[in-house]
């Protein structure tokens, strides 16, 4: 039994015509959030179910990050928490982290590392990454009934081929302001800096080994689709990898080894001549890119039954009471093509 969850929009939990859109829909099973505010509760009164992803966002995406345990800290900290063991998924899903303790965000573009917090031993971002994958699930974990416990699921991100920085996109005040260092880190290592190593097949699976040694509880992996078409075209085209997306599929499918438990569906932008942009666009039957990520999925889906909880993660750019009927009609596509 797979449990199908929607994408978030703004005003979403608050609008009571579009979760009953949702929850009469019998295909879709709830929402996954981000969200630790007020808003997991209307959700969850209006009958919908809650999965719960980088729950906290910004206090939870970085796992190389040195004081990552502080999240859980004080009122803050007790809600996220909460929040997670109180998720109605079984999964819980963080992205696997940056190659450095601190990185500069920024629009259009992947995220660049702070120079002075950058890891360039390989070994020690695998230690701490690790560490902080076991401390947090023993916190997530830690005392409840093994019915109740959550199943920790690590997203990799997507490596993209080589682009300018997009100076005239409206980049925040802090990029702005340290211009220089991002642009000698990115000649210095290319847009990839803040993520070498984290999206390595090799990488992830000694993560998931050297938890599993340590923890009764095993770590797997949240598979996003679009995610790793991207980067199976970027490394094909940058000579990484030897072999085709499919090929590139199946290797990081091997890495969790029966434990790909979370399923994250979107179809990307672009075209294989140029790659591919993460822009979480929704499917799309007959135009070829849609119906290239859908033969990815059944080839993902079938080579993991193992997977339980599956999220449409779309930007319709809708109103919820529009975004709820697309995504009604997304899940039914998705159902009746995977299922």
């Amino acid at each position: 039994m797979k449990d199908v969850y929607v994408s978030w929009v703004k005003g979403l939990p608050q609008d009571k015509e579009a979760l009953s859109i949702l929850r009469d829909s019998g295909v879709v099973s709830g929402i996954e959030m981000s969200n630790i505010d007020n808003q997991i509760e209307l959700v969850k009164d209006s009958g919908l179910k809650v999965s719960s992803h980088t729950p906290g966002m910004d206090l939870t995406l970085n796992l190389a990050a040195l004081d990552y345990m502080a999240a859980f800290e004080g009122e803050q900290g007790d809600r996220l928490l909460r929040v997670i063991r109180d998720s109605d998924a079984s999964t819980v899903g963080f992205h696997c982290g940056y190659a450095a303790e601190e990185v500069y965000k920024m629009t259009a573009f992947p995220n660049v590392p702070k120079s002075e917090t950058l890891f360039t031993d390989r070994q020690s971002l695998l230690e701490r990454i690790t560490n902080n994958v076991i401390l947090l699930e023993n916190r997530i974990n830690n005392g409840l009934p093994e019915n109740n416990q959550k199943k920790i699921v690590l997203e990799t991100m997507d490596y993209s081929r080589e682009k300018p920085v997009p100076w005239e996109s409206q980049q925040n005040k802090e990029a702005v302001e340290r211009r220089e260092d991002i642009a000698k880190m990115v000649r210095d290592h290319g847009i990839n800096a803040g993520i070498l190593y984290v999206t390595d097949p090799s990488f992830i699976r000694r993560v998931l080994v050297g938890a599993a040694d340590r923890n009764v509880k095993p770590i797997g992996l949240l598979f996003d689709v679009g995610h790793n078409l991207i980067s199976a075209d970027a490394k094909i085209h940058k000579r990484m990898f030897r072999g085709t997306v499919e090929d590139y599929f199946d290797s990081m499918l091997l890495v969790g080894e029966g434990r790909t438990y979370q399923l994250h569906l979107t179809v990307p932008e672009g075209h294989a001549d140029e790659g591919y942009v993460d822009h979480h666009h929704t499917f799309r039957p007959g135009e070829n890119l849609s119906d290239y990520v859908m033969q990815l999925a059944k080839g993902v889906v079938q080579k993991s039954p193992e997977i339980s909880v599956v999220t449409l993660e779309m930007r319709t750019g809708l109103e919820p009471v529009e975004h709820a009927k697309e995504m009604v009609r997304q899940a039914e596509y998705v159902s009746k093509e995977l299922f």
